[in-house]
């Protein structure tokens, strides 16, 4: 399906092998730390968003005691009822209760036009980050389960492109080494392996503005992946059109080897 390419090569990054207990132990830590940090920062945005809410209440509500003032008494003004429509965009779960609650006609507001948008946090791999399984050669044979994540295969210097073949048409994709170089280089590696050879585009969905792939096992969203995750590598992502985008669960760390291509504005993950 893909093949990676190599327009510059300066020199090669030396191997590293580390005690998988000792990875797996940090791992569990870190992953320990990033689940109580993301629920820490739901309860904040959630907060946010109801008393953003209830200064556009009481706004409205003050719009139309007015008016019914400039009215002279002589009739009763009924401000119609809107739904809330705020609600928590991480995980596309809506914010409960969602309340109705009686304002003069006003468009719906969401989370995306009340926050900030802000460039990514990044947070690329240290030398513990990456794995054990060996890097592949230019002639490795074909593998779709692995006991860990991938040692630190890219050469410094190099630009990756990756290159798909389609039903639809060939392009290729420029790979961000350089703020995400954990994420690059496991897709890598499992592209040389010839992990997603063959396999499907097994989700289209213009609704969320995705097309997804990656899963050699059973083509499906619930492939059992290569048999190892990898951590997030930052936070605060934005998807416009056109990006490959490494997939995952909700959890953090959980990504392994799925992605999709951003394709509309309804993208969100």
């Amino acid at each position: 399906m893909n093949e990676i390419e190599q327009t510059d090569s300066k020199s090669s990054h030396p191997h590293r092998t580390d005690k998988r207990a000792r990875q797996k132990q940090r791992r569990q830590q870190r992953l320990e730390a990033e689940r109580e940090a993301a629920a820490q920062r739901k309860r904040k945005r959630s907060i946010r968003n109801w008393i953003i809410v209830g200064v556009i209440a009481v706004g409205a509500f003050m719009a139309w005691y007015f008016l019914a003032l400039d009215n002279n008494g002589t009739e009763e003004v009924t401000p119609p009822t809107v739904q809330d429509n705020v609600s928590e965009q991480e995980g596309n779960e809506p914010e409960e209760p969602g309340n109705n609650i009686t304002i003069p006609e006003v468009p719906p507001t969401t989370t995306t036009e009340l926050e900030e948008i802000v460039p990514p946090k990044y947070t690329p791999y240290t030398d513990d980050d990456y794995g054990s399984t060996p890097c592949p050669t230019s002639d490795a044979d074909r593998v779709l389960d692995f006991d860990d994540s991938f040692q630190n295969c890219l050469q410094e210097g190099v630009e990756y492109t990756a290159a798909f073949t389609t039903t639809a048409g060939e392009f290729k994709v420029r790979l961000d080494s350089v703020n995400t170089p954990g994420t690059t280089n496991n897709f890598i590696s499992l592209a040389r392996h010839k992990y997603y050879d063959g396999t499907l585009l097994h989700r289209t969905d213009p609704s969320i503005g995705i097309i997804q792939g990656g899963s050699p096992h059973n083509n499906s969203a619930n492939d059992r992946g290569p048999g190892y995750n990898i951590k997030d590598e930052g936070t605060g992502f934005n998807y416009p059109r056109g990006l490959l985008v490494m997939a995952r669960g909700g959890a953090p760390n959980s990504a392994s080897a799925q992605f999709f291509f951003s394709v509309n504005e309804n993208t969100r993950v």
